[in-house]
């Protein structure tokens, strides 16, 4: 643990902490135990501003300044000395009486105050590097702000040794930079660029390769390109903080050592217009309609006329025309209202014109009911004076008539198969004829988007199935509803890392009868379209009751964890 951490929040609670009366306590639960630990070793004896320390713990041994919970209310009942507390995130019982009537020094004081002190400590001609770092990093900024224990833990480390300003830039999650002598706030653009090239979390993913040869690193730069990819493959899938940690270590890929090309000073995007002179659009741009109306795209039906659709596209030109390849990246998005349906991430490509492509694929995710009035934004990835510029408005939707009009797909959405079924029953008997018969593919299929179709005398619905459900339940099922979960990897944006992992659990001899029910469960689902393919009858179904009654018995009289078996 740094003396220079331990010190800083020592000060940051005198300055927090009330004035010491006899019977005053306060309680501190936002520090990880290490700190507090560290914190209480270093002032056990002369106390904070007057009052005393202890670390409320279940072992309560007092010889390292730890006490218990019961302790702790003793002392709260004999209003003795003054004391102020530090206790764990997430408290014990016992405790409720002293977080409910004593004063709690919050994150947001504490660590505020914390960060000022280790500003103040920074040597002249650091600071500024050091706020500048800061603010590129997000502190105090309401769009995913910087959390105050990585801010304090990079100031305390630069207080230690001023010259790791730079290389311990990772702990914020920023590129590092090797220092010489004073730090260049420059230096940090390239810093925050680096990271948003390489290690973007946003958009589709290159490959390494492609990361890399969209720095333009010079020819005597390859020896540390080959690096660089070397670098990137090995933390590839990673979430970005383990990623940049690997950096720390890799001293020739820091900036300063790692040369990058001067960046192109984009000044403005200009759009090249959807609509020719006759106001109709033109035809590389994928866009139908009139003059004098709004423009549509609409998404093919047909997945097999789906990949041959001529793909929704925009150009634009930028000032200065001579921009360098890689020099930028234009982030580009298809906007509805307040979401976002698609978007890419485009580097520079070296030539007048820019152009981004959105074909029948980047839509997959869109219900085929949908239908949005859209427009397309382009920015520039990182800071830069150029502001963002947005298309005309455009409908979005399905259909595939020649004549314009767009049509509906002949299935209704629902939002469970129950309601599906409903909507396409005439009558209960029909409706208990569905349930009865889950495994008949007459009535039950599913369809190569996901939906499990319901089917009843020429009229069809569908409910959507998540493809990670269908998965899991496909897996589940596949292993004779084996007790166990699921642990899958995914990235700081929610992408997937792999597949997912199942983790057998032993509920012991409580969990026979659960086992037992759960392999029936799954012998019974087999055939069928798998657990939201089902209409579930209130006792006409033993085979689920029984898995029902058995898992609510596990979970009544087992241990905690079991409750997460098959999640």
């Amino acid at each position: 643990m740094s003396d220079a951490l331990v010190s800083v929040v020592v000060t940051a609670l005198e300055r927090l902490v009330p004035k010491p009366e006899p019977g005053n306590m306060a309680f501190v639960r936002c520090l990880p135990t290490e700190l507090a630990d560290a914190v209480v070793a270093a002032r056990c004896r002369d106390g904070i501003a007057g009052w005393c320390v202890a670390v409320v713990s279940e072992s309560g041994d007092q010889s390292d300044g730890r006490i218990g919970a019961a302790q702790a209310v003793e002392r709260r009942e004999d209003k003795g000395d003054p004391t102020l507390l530090f206790i764990d995130p997430e408290p014990g019982a016992g405790l409720d009486g002293i977080l409910s009537a004593t004063t709690e020094i919050d994150e947001a004081h504490l660590f505020g105050e914390a960060v000022k002190e280790a500003q103040r400590r920074l040597p002249q001609g650091f600071k500024g590097f050091a706020s500048k770092a800061l603010s590129k990093a997000g502190w105090q900024k309401r769009r995913n702000p910087l959390a105050p224990s990585p801010a304090l833990e990079y100031l305390c480390g630069a207080c230690d040794d001023s010259a790791s300003l730079g290389c311990i830039l990772p702990v914020i999650g920023l590129w590092p930079v090797k220092i010489d002598a004073l730090p260049e706030i420059s230096a940090l653009e390239q810093s925050a660029f680096l990271v948003d090239r390489l290690l973007p979390t946003q958009g589709k993913l290159a490959v390494p390769e492609q990361r890399v040869a969209s720095l333009n690193l010079g020819e005597d730069q390859q020896t540390a390109a080959e690096e660089l990819l070397a670098y990137l493959r090995f933390v590839d899938g990673l979430p970005r903080c383990q990623a940049l940690d690997g950096l720390l270590k890799r001293p020739a890929l820091w900036l300063n050592n790692l040369r990058l090309p001067p960046p192109g000073a984009l000044q403005t995007i200009v759009l090249k217009p959807w609509r020719g002179q006759n106001g109709r659009p033109l035809v590389w741009s994928g866009l139908r309609g009139d003059a004098g109306q709004e423009l549509e795209y609409r998404l093919s039906l047909d997945d097999d006329a789906g990949a041959t659709q001529r793909p929704l596209t925009l150009k634009w030109a930028v000032t200065p025309s001579t921009l360098p390849k890689g020099a930028i990246t234009f982030h580009v998005d298809v906007v509805a209202g307040h979401g976002t349906l698609a978007n890419q991430t485009v580097p520079a490509n070296g030539k007048a014109e820019q152009k981004v492509v959105f074909s029948h694929e980047d839509f997959d995710e869109i219900d085929e009911h949908a239908r949005f009035h859209a427009l397309i934004r382009v920015g520039v990835l990182g800071d830069s004076p150029c502001e963002p510029v947005e298309t005309e408005s455009f409908v979005l939707c399905f259909g595939d008539t020649a004549d314009g009009t767009t049509v509906a797909p002949p299935t209704r959405t629902a939002a469970t198969l129950a309601l599906a079924a409903a909507d396409i029953a005439p009558d209960w008997e029909s409706f208990r004829t569905l349930a009865q018969h889950p495994e008949d593919p007459k009535h039950f299929e599913t369809a190569k988007n996901g939906y499990i179709l319901c089917k009843w005398q020429g009229k069809v619905a569908k409910v959507f199935c998540p493809p990670l459900f269908r998965q899991l339940s496909d897996d589940w099922i596949g292993r004779d509803g084996a007790l166990g979960r699921w642990r899958l990897r995914v990235r700081e944006d929610g992408t997937a890392v792999g597949q997912p992992e199942f983790l057998p659990m032993d509920a012991g001899d409580a969990g026979v009868a659960l086992a037992k029910a759960s392999a029936k469960l799954a012998a019974w689902l087999k055939p069928t379209q798998g657990p939201l393919g089902v209409l579930y009858l209130i006792d006409e179904l033993p085979v689920v009751n029984g898995y029902v009654d058995a898992a609510s018995r596990l979970w009544r009289t087992g241990e905690p964890p079991l409750t997460l078996i098959q999640t």
